[in-house]
């Protein structure tokens, strides 16, 4: 890009100046050539004391602010001085407008002002169709525009592909998480069960326990009551045993015998009787011992 700006030289300022203004523009122009900005916006400035409405003269001033890199006072004063009715002046203000538009971009944010600079520079070529700086000014903005665009849609598109990863990595995190909380509520719940089955058990086994403590202890109280009894029934018939011998030690001092006993007699002498007979009857017969006679 042809980052020179234009100058406008004493031929192109308005024959209406007065005395002594183009004299300062010739001597602020070769001092601006010299590169010495501070002695040029002096000489500038005398002669816009004495022409104050000199378009050609803003032009000048703004040429020395855009050296000094001030190119937002520089776009104010070119702006004034393409104002003016002559072609030449406009050409080169829109020209310098978009050589200062150009500058104050900065990254992807000066597109909309590489636009501008476009139109300064379109503009220009409508008052001076044959300004090949203007051309190629022009064509080198849209370049950098469409440079720009293209970066800013790698950009997203780097920008979309990273919000796409990170989605990603956060469904998988948040699926792990899920997994490893499915994971854990099955822990609990097994452990959880774990734990009822071993209270179940602990439960039946006290039952049991109880059961058989229970059983033990009816058993225990049945023998208890068993013992009970028998001692009872063992001292109603040490009671009755006495109560008999009583009896019969009174009967036997009186002389009597009861039928009972009687009886009782009767059937031991019987017994005895029937016991003399069987031993009888078994006995075993004598061995023969006579000899057969051979002869």
């Amino acid at each position: 890009m042809k980052d020179r700006v234009k100058i406008i030289g004493l031929m192109l300022l308005s024959l209406a100046l007065v005395a002594g203004a183009g004299t300062d523009v010739e001597e602020g122009n070769k001092l601006y050539h010299d590169g010495k900005y501070g002695e040029a916006m002096a000489k500038y400035s005398e002669a816009q004391a004495a022409a104050p409405e000199a378009p050609g003269i803003y032009f000048d001033i703004g040429n020395v602010y855009y050296m000094q890199e001030d190119y937002g006072k520089a776009l104010d004063l070119y702006k004034k001085a393409a104002a003016a009715e002559d072609p030449a002046i406009e050409s080169s203000a829109y020209y310098n407008m978009g050589n200062a538009k150009y500058r104050l971009g900065k990254g992807e944010s000066s597109i909309p002002i590489y636009e501008e600079a476009i139109g300064n520079y379109s503009r220009a070529l409508t008052f001076n169709p044959g300004d090949v700086d203007a051309k190629n000014n022009l064509e080198y903005v849209r370049r950098e525009i469409e440079k720009l665009k293209n970066q800013q849609q790698q950009q997203q598109q780097k920008q979309d592909e990273e919000k796409k990863e990170e989605d990603q990595e956060k469904k998988e995190e948040k699926e792990k998480d899920k997994e490893e909380e499915q994971e854990k509520e099955k822990k609990e719940e097994k452990e959880k069960d774990k734990e009822e089955e071993q209270e179940q058990g602990k439960k039946e086994e006290d039952e049991k326990d109880k059961d058989k403590g229970e059983e033990q202890e009816k058993k225990e109280e049945d023998e208890k009551d068993k013992g009970k009894e028998q001692e009872r029934e063992q001292e109603q018939k040490e009671d009755e045993k006495k109560d008999q011998q009583q009896q019969q030690d009174e009967r036997q001092e009186q002389g009597e015998i009861s039928e009972e006993e009687a009886a009782r007699f009767l059937d031991s002498h019987d017994e005895e009787e029937r016991m003399r007979r069987e031993m009888k009857r078994r006995k075993v017969p004598a061995a023969d011992t006579r000899v057969e006679k051979d002869w």
